[in-house]
């Protein structure tokens, strides 16, 4: 690692290293359907992930908004269905996937039965 490294870059590769690593833990205990069900997702109060979540999307937009029309061209391969996919193909992807999520919560919130 470089040696002139200002605070704010070490911060971020601090929190890269422990976002990249609490990720791949996950695999290494249950497959991906189980993961809601770890003392993480389960034992917590629901803020934490909401925190987690709101602090990755300030990132991600700020990141995203600086790309160009080719840098979104680049392609990496999914670990779900191990196929070539574009990041802008990936960003559509993630964004549907999210408001999916944020209607089956909306309708949970409606529900006589729901938690939080």
């Amino acid at each position: 690692m470089q040696r002139n490294l200002t605070v704010q870059h070490l911060k971020t590769h601090d929190k890269s290293i422990r976002h990249f690593l609490f990720q791949i833990f996950f695999p290494s205990l249950v497959p991906y359907n189980l993961w809601a069900e770890l003392p993480d997702a389960n034992q917590l109060p629901t803020t934490s992930s909401i925190d987690l979540l709101s602090g990755l999307h300030r990132r991600w937009t700020a990141l995203l908004k600086s790309l160009s029309a080719e840098d979104l061209k680049r392609q990496f391969i999914h670990p779900e269905t191990n196929e070539r996919t574009s990041l802008e193909t990936n960003i559509g992807i993630y964004a549907w996937h999210g408001n999916h999520h944020l209607a089956h919560i909306v309708n949970a919130k409606k529900s006589d039965d729901a938690t939080e």
